[in-house]
């Protein structure tokens, strides 16, 4: 918690040194959103060696809702939370049927980059760096057994890169491919709307 803490205080003295700067070109503007998410997860082997993708789903659909700032023309911050469906996997352990269902969510806080494009600086760039608290929630039944809950908390590093359409002055359309530097191997593909006010 002391590294996540230090690295998410970094963060903000980041985008508040680059804020103070682009004050003072542009004002400031805020935007709340959501985007539809697309989510695929690889667990890997665990301890003993069995792949864990043989019993809990990879792929999940989702979406999460976020609030923003804009720092000016090339900086942003933003903090969201996500939340996936469920998804149910069969599988069979030695010769004992396994049923698992698993949804992913968490919050995360993102520094953007924004860079125009086109002249008109309707179509935009992006990139993100930032932090994401992730929880993995699984519930587990076996025949013959009681079912159980599982669930694994990670707090980790995000990176991420877009494209951003400005519709009007206050509305824009994007869309995100973000990789999570979970255990497991966390890709993100998203497509979204924005509101400025």
């Amino acid at each position: 918690m002391k590294i996540f803490s230090t690295a998410l205080l970094s963060l903000c003295t980041f985008a508040a040194s680059f804020s103070a700067f682009a004050a003072q070109e542009s004002h400031r503007a805020y935007y709340i959103g959501g985007d539809y998410e697309y989510t695929t997860l690889d667990y890997g082997n665990n301890s003993g060696g069995v792949n864990n993708n043989d019993f809990f789903a990879t792929r999940f659909n989702g979406g999460n809702i976020h609030l923003g700032a804009r720092f000016g023309e090339y900086l942003g911050t933003e903090l969201g939370y996500y939340l996936t469906e469920r998804r149910e996997k069969n599988g069979v352990s030695g010769v004992t049927p396994v049923n698992t269902n698993t949804k992913l969510q968490g919050m995360y806080f993102d520094v953007l980059g924004f860079y125009p494009i086109t002249s008109d600086k309707k179509l935009e760039a992006l990139g993100s760096v930032g932090l994401g608290y992730n929880r993995i929630d699984s519930e587990i039944t076996t025949s013959g057994f009681p079912g159980r809950s599982a669930s694994d908390d990670q707090i980790s590093g995000r990176l991420g890169a877009g494209l951003q359409y400005n519709l009007t002055d206050n509305v824009s359309t994007r869309t995100r491919i973000n990789y999570t530097a979970l255990d497991d191997s966390y890709w993100t593909f998203g497509a979204g709307v924005n509101f400025g006010f």
